[in-house]
């Protein structure tokens, strides 16, 4: 059995959620422009980072996103192809790669960019996790893991201070650790803010042009952290994450077992609890609201929701290993 913090998030939040999510695999149907921005956003940054040219980071990028994007997403919309192929285009001007503070990490096999790891949590459990990159300080020679994020808003402080306590770099920090054998010092964060760039004829308050002649200075880039993972941090995360993983691979072993003895366990959802109606703003942001509110009926699961691997945007690192040609040294 596989598992990742976001199974893990979803289990804390709510385990109609992620039964319906990480055992069934129901997902909503059709794909979602800030998945898939964010998956070419990470494309172009993976060949950043292995050195290649700028115009072949863009390719990268046009490659993941461009048609669907043209197809799908509205011009007008933040996350149309022209904005944000400007929003990438002008991170990788204002960021060559050796202007970083730090240098990525190599092992026998290559750049540390773009991998999947997986480390044995319990018996029968394997914690998996998407490592962005290894990066190595310049200056003080710590290991950091680098994790891309993009937003619609990164400056919000809620957002920007979310990471300092998050299992994901926790998980991210202890896992490279166990994976690699290196001693991982903390977290980066890469934050890339996926906004509608202003593009009229207004003239700009902080600029002093029209807003279309300086649009590309509008947007935002911040490299956060690093966020440090103490000793203690890590047992705190190993105390909660344990227990956690037991209860999940109960409660699918009891689903299985229902399965076995004759039962349908679909027919088991609407009696599962629901701890999200606790939690602030948790079913407002859940993808089976409707389907809660009206009262869980099983009969139309198969034409609200398709049956999705929850764990593809892993299994696409596993298959596709990044193509490392043109690296610099």
């Amino acid at each position: 059995m596989m598992i990742d913090n976001s199974l893990l998030q979803s289990w804390v939040l709510c385990e109609t959620q992620a039964t319906m999510r990480y055992h069934f695999g129901f997902g909503l149907r059709g794909q979602s422009a800030p998945l898939l921005a964010g998956r070419a956003v990470h494309a172009a940054l993976a060949k950043w980072l292995t050195g290649h040219l700028d115009e072949e980071c863009l390719n990268a990028f046009d490659a993941e996103y461009h048609l669907w994007a043209t197809d799908n997403v509205s011009p007008e919309d933040r996350l149309s192809y022209p904005n944000v192929s400007a929003i990438v285009w002008e991170f990788l001007r204002r960021n060559p790669l050796e202007s970083m503070s730090f240098r990525v990490v190599h092992n026998e096999q290559g750049p540390l960019v773009e991998q999947l790891l997986k480390i044995p949590l319990i018996d029968g459990v394997e914690f998996a996790f998407p490592l962005d990159a290894l990066v190595q300080d310049k200056q003080t020679g710590l290991y950091y893991v680098l994790d891309h994020k993009t937003s619609g808003n990164i400056i919000k402080p809620a957002w920007l201070s979310q990471w300092h306590l998050a299992s994901q770099l926790t998980g991210y920090v202890y896992g490279a650790q166990k994976a690699l054998g290196i001693p991982v010092a903390g977290a980066y964060i890469n934050a890339i803010e996926l906004r509608k760039l202003p593009k009229s004829n207004y003239p700009c308050a902080v600029h002093g042009v029209k807003y279309r002649e300086c649009r590309l200075l509008h947007c935002n880039f911040q490299m956060l952290g690093p966020f440090t993972r103490s000793p203690g941090h890590v047992s705190m995360w190993l105390s909660t994450i344990l227990p956690l993983t037991e209860q999940w691979k109960a409660h699918t072993a009891w689903l299985h077992f229902r399965q076995a003895d004759g039962w349908n366990a679909i027919d088991q959802l609407p009696f599962l609890r629901s701890q999200g109606l606790f939690h602030y703003e948790a079913c407002s942001n859940c993808p089976y609201q409707e389907w809660c509110r009206a009262e869980r009926p099983l009969d139309v699961l198969d034409s609200i929701f398709v049956r999705q691997d929850p764990f593809e945007y892993l299994t696409q690192k596993e298959s596709s290993p990044l193509d490392t040609q043109n690296e610099s040294a």
